[in-house]
């Protein structure tokens, strides 16, 4: 019995992890912004990372952004992800 329970245990934590990979729907304020967001932020980890960000500034939204992508070569697309944090994640939010 207890070897069926491991194996099924294991199963459900892989199936936990593939179904919640980097490309995870969370819920975060709607705005203008968030579908661009979506797009570059989830290439690498899950909007549940965005949501769990300390609040920042312009500036340091800026600099974070550029550190981790290189969206900075999409002037536009820069534009409206610093925007979009900027106005739901504030310092102190």
């Amino acid at each position: 019995m207890l070897p069926r329970f491991a194996a099924f245990s294991a199963l459900s934590v892989i199936w936990l992890v593939v179904s919640l990979g980097p490309a995870t729907s969370f819920p975060l304020p709607k705005g203008e912004g968030l579908k661009t967001l979506r797009k570059e932020c989830t290439r690498c980890h899950s909007l549940m990372q965005i949501s769990n960000a300390d609040g920042r500034s312009r500036p340091e939204w800026e600099k974070h952004v550029v550190d981790m992508t290189d969206i900075e070569r999409r002037p536009e697309a820069m534009r409206e992800v610093v925007d979009y944090l900027t106005e739901h994640f504030p310092p102190g939010y």
